[in-house]
Parts: C-alpha cells; sequence; structure tokens
C-alpha cells in the first residue's frame, strides 16, 4: 500500500498503472513530467510530488481521496486540480510557483497549509476555510491576515519575513485571541540573546520558559499581558518590558528601578505598582491613555500633573509620597473622574 521511489532515476509511472490499492506514493526528486497515471490510483491518501518536473496539474482532479499532498518546489502551469481534493487535510506548496490561492477555495477539510516562499500576496482565498489550524506564509508577500478572522480553528499563524508589521499582528491577536501570530522571529532571537543574565532568569521562571527557547515561546513570551517583578532587587534597568508589547499590568513594587521611559511604547497598560521604587517623576507615562490605577506608595513622586491626559485614570494610591493636597487639587481639576489616596494615616489620625 506504499510505494517508495523519492530519488530514483524514474522518469515515468507506466509501471505502477495498475496498483490501484497503493495508498502512499512518494516520487520526491524524480523526473517524472506527467501525473496521468494517477488518474488509475483513486485510493491514494498520502501523495509526494516535491520537486516533480510536471506542468500539468489535472490529473489530480481524480484524487478524491487524498488527504496529504505536497507540490512543494514544483512549477506546473496551473494549480487548478487542486481545487477538486476535497478530502485534502494538509497541503505543502512551499517554494512553488503558486501566487494566486482561489484554486484552494473548496478544500473544506483543509487543516495545514505552507505557503512558504512563495509569491502569494492575499490570503482572503482561504476566509472560508474554518477548519485551517496553522498557515505557515513565511518569505511571502501577504500584508493582511484580516480575511483569516473568521477562521474558528485557527491557533498559529506564521509570517515572518512577509509584510505582517508589529502592528498589524497585535491587532489581529486582540481581534482574535488564542490565535498566535508568529513574525519578526530573528528580531526576537537577537532580543533574547542581548538579554542580561537576571532578564532571562526573570522571564524564565515568571512564564516556566527553559532555553534553548524556540520561536513560538518567544511570541508567546512578548504576547503576555501582566508581569510582577515585586522586590526583585536584582532588577535597575526595566528596558526589556518595552518588547512586551501587551502588557496591561505591570507590578514593580519594592524594587530599585528609577526611569520609567521603557514603559511610554506599553500602550495597552492598565494597571501600574510603582510602590517603594526609586521613581521621582512621572512624566514617561503621559501618553499611556489606557491607564487606569497607579500606585506610587512610599516613592518620591510630588507631582501628578504628567497624568493629567491619562483621562481613563480611576485612582491612585500616594500614601506616603511627596504629593500634597495642593497638587491632589489640581490633578483632580483636569481629572474629575480619578480617585486619588493620599495623606491616609492624617486623616485616620483626624477621625
Amino acid at each position: 500500500e506504499m510505494l517508495n521511489m523519492e530519488g530514483t532515476p524514474v522518469n515515468s509511472l507506466d509501471a505502477i498503472r495498475y496498483l490501484t490499492a497503493i495508498k502512499e506514493l512518494n516520487i520526491a526528486y524524480t523526473q517524472v513530467n506527467s501525473l496521468e497515471v494517477l488518474e488509475n490510483l483513486p485510493s491514494l491518501l498520502d501523495l509526494n510530488l516535491k520537486a516533480v518536473p510536471f506542468s500539468i496539474s489535472a490529473p489530480l482532479a481524480s484524487l478524491t481521496n487524498l488527504k496529504h499532498l505536497s507540490l512543494q518546489s514544483t512549477h506546473p502551469n496551473e494549480f487548478q486540480g487542486i481545487s477538486a481534493l476535497t478530502s485534502l487535510t494538509d497541503l505543502n506548496l512551499v517554494s512553488s510557483s503558486i501566487t494566486d490561492l482561489q484554486d484552494l477555495k473548496s478544500l473544506s477539510n483543509l487543516r495545514t497549509l505552507n505557503i512558504d516562499s512563495t509569491n502569494v500576496t492575499s490570503l482572503a482565498p482561504l476566509s472560508s476555510l474554518t477548519g485551517l489550524t496553522v498557515i505557515q506564509a513565511n518569505f511571502t508577500h501577504i500584508s493582511d491576515l484580516e480575511p483569516l478572522l473568521n477562521i474558528t480553528d485557527l491557533k498559529a499563524i506564521y509570517c515572518d519575513n512577509s509584510g505582517i508589521t508589529m502592528e498589524k499582528a497585535m491587532l489581529f491577536m486582540d481581534k482574535k485571541p488564542g490565535c498566535l501570530v508568529v513574525y519578526n522571529s530573528q528580531n526576537l532571537v537577537n532580543w533574547w540573546s542581548t538579554l542580561d543574565k537576571e532578564w532571562k532568569t526573570v522571564f524564565k521562571q515568571t512564564f516556566q520558559l527553559s532555553e534553548p527557547l524556540t520561536k513560538e515561546q518567544l511570541h508567546q513570551l512578548i504576547d503576555q499581558q501582566e508581569i510582577s517583578l515585586a522586590n526583585n532587587k536584582s532588577i535597575q534597568n526595566i528596558e526589556p518590558l518595552s518588547m512586551l508589547h501587551r502588557l496591561e499590568k505591570v507590578d514593580l513594587s519594592g524594587t530599585d528601578i528609577n526611569d520609567l521611559t521603557p514603559l511610554s511604547r506599553l500602550s495597552n497598560l492598565k494597571l501600574l505598582n510603582l510602590s517603594e521604587t526609586q521613581v521621582a517623576n512621572l512624566e514617561s507615562l503621559t501618553n499611556l491613555q489606557n491607564l487606569k490605577e497607579i500606585d506610587v506608595t512610599k516613592t518620591s513622586i510630588s507631582d501628578l500633573l504628567p497624568l493629567t491626559s491619562n483621562l481613563n485614570l480611576t485612582r491612585l494610591y500616594c500614601d506616603q509620597s511627596g504629593v500634597n493636597q495642593e497638587n491632589v487639587i489640581a490633578f483632580r481639576t483636569i481629572v474629575p473622574g480619578s480617585v486619588v489616596i493620599y495623606q491616609t494615616e492624617n486623616l485616620s489620625i483626624w477621625w
């Protein structure tokens, strides 16, 4: 039921014309230039045509039971024969001459698709293939993931060296939680390799990572939404946090950090704990429009006015800081919906 002729001098399939019960056929790296004999093999489930120099795909249309097909490094004149293969679950088109995925629209059972290193520009024809779980589109010209939003089972999209930017990847993952978009992996690998030992330890312990990290793990790392460095005295520089673009909750309490500049790029940040740190000003947080709650208890912070453009702020904890009543009044005049908690000890004594 299985025949492997990979890399042999075979240039014709005539000898297997009557092997109608065969289920797996591998003729990769052969010189077969005609696929007509395949029309006599209706039981085929797995077919490997990698680097086979055929020019017409039409004979493939008769293989309606086929589940796994590799057309890697093939260059037929057309790919129309694929459209009839509605039982396909896995399709490999790596480095093939395909440029348009229209012939895949009917492949309703497709689960994994690999179009790495092709000239494909659009994923729109895949929008109705709701069973797809993994799409690999590295080294392609795709620039839009939106057509994939309604693919129910989609778990991962690989699009390194394509037109998918960080902004596009983040927007897609925001709209489709549970689907990992792997992009710009080499930059992540370089970033990880230059991290201080202390930061690697923090990330590995916090997110249960072990080296060597895969690119999937690196993307899962920067996709985290919260992190706590509470009471970690080994961390003075929080620059690595700027790569975790999706962070919403950050706890830096009890650390020795004094510079918040890296946080200025965390536009999703909602909750920030700076209590008992060396931070002296909040100017780096000026443009964080999603910030809702901040704790500067036991810090030398004395001015809340840099936060007056953060109109979503609802609660500020400022006990035992340099913030005084005059500053609080000035702040709340501009952000009236906020509650500033300060001088609690004095109020308790008064009460």
